[in-house]
């Protein structure tokens, strides 16, 4: 059986990522593509995985800057917390 997923889901991945892990999947069962906007319309580059789950060539910003985020909102979440314990 063979299946093609488009996807944008950080979620799926990671959980592909997993069984691939636990043993579950083996990665020569699965091709993993990025697409990258180019002039001429898309390029695909093939993401390798390895047998622990690892993806060894992530392109830069794959999922934008994660703790980047996770920091930014903290410092916010902060900032208004105690804007509000000031009124």
């Amino acid at each position: 059986m063979q299946l093609i997923v488009e996807t944008h889901s950080e979620h799926f991945l990671n959980r592909l990522q997993r069984r691939i892990a636990d043993k579950i999947i083996e990665p020569k069962d699965v091709a993993i593509y990025f697409a990258r906007a180019n002039p001429k319309g898309a390029e695909l580059e093939e993401l390798k995985v390895n047998e622990y789950g690892d993806i060894t060539n992530w392109p830069a910003n794959f999922f934008g800057d994660e703790m980047g985020d996770i920091v930014a909102r903290t410092e916010e979440a902060a900032r208004r917390r105690a804007e509000k314990a000031k009124k």
